[in-house]
């Protein structure tokens, strides 16, 4: 564990900022990660939210990372943000598969020019489907969970979405 983790071959947990490794046998949980036995990949999603997000992907044999980045389809000028996170996969076959994900976004909204508002948005995703040649398609679930640092969750996330509650006007937490 540390700021920057180097490594021949790794059986365990590194956790760092920066892990590199000949070879990662367990999970490499970091911002960055980079192995040989590590496939570089991109991962692209769009959720119900109305939120897309593009991130570079590194595949181990069971974890993997993301770090990229996330905006608002309707308007991506004016909602946009950084994003990681990391997570385990399975692949039974090779041509199906299960994933779970864990990510974090830091989301900026502009509300006027100039003034731009921050949140948190964590979200825990649960998803199936299958390998068609380099490509994965997915669907699944997840939970949500945005922290504003005004009373302007809404001004995040497309108004309502099926199942939002707030617990205030700062915190909004739904199902996807």
């Amino acid at each position: 564990m540390g700021v920057v983790n180097i490594a021949g071959s790794n059986k365990g947990l590194a956790a760092g900022v920066v892990n590199f490794a000949r070879e990662f046998e367990a999970f490499p949980l970091g911002l960055v990660s980079l192995g040989a036995n590590l496939r570089p990949g991109l991962d692209v999603s769009i959720e119900e939210s109305g939120w897309g997000s593009a991130a570079f992907r590194m595949d181990g044999k069971r974890f993997h990372s993301l770090v990229g980045g996330t905006a608002r389809l309707d308007d991506p000028s004016a909602r946009i943000g950084p994003l990681a996170g990391f997570g385990a996969h399975w692949r039974p076959d090779g041509i199906w598969r299960l994933e779970t994900d864990l990510v974090h976004r830091s989301v900026f909204a502009r509300v006027r020019p100039g003034d731009w508002r921050e949140a948190n948005w964590s979200s825990l995703r649960v998803s199936a489907g299958r390998n068609i040649g380099p490509l994965r398609v997915l669907a699944g679930l997840s939970y949500n969970v945005l922290v504003s640092d005004r009373d302007e969750a809404g001004s995040f996330i497309a108004d309502p979405i099926l199942g939002a509650s707030d617990s205030d006007d700062m915190v909004r937490q739904w199902p996807g």
